[in-house]
């Protein structure tokens, strides 16, 4: 899932996880990769 949001938002997947740790710990991440990550997990379903 890391890989395809890397791929779909033209991101470094090291940079992806960085964003989601950041975001776990009340950083905000940027909206294109939450929106990403969403349809992803959707897709997963």
């Amino acid at each position: 899932m890391l890989r395809e949001v890397s791929q779909h938002t033209n991101t470094k997947l090291s940079s992806i996880a960085e964003q989601i740790i950041k975001h776990a710990q009340s950083a905000a991440s940027p909206e294109t990769v939450q929106a990403e990550l969403h349809a992803a997990l959707a897709r997963t379903r």
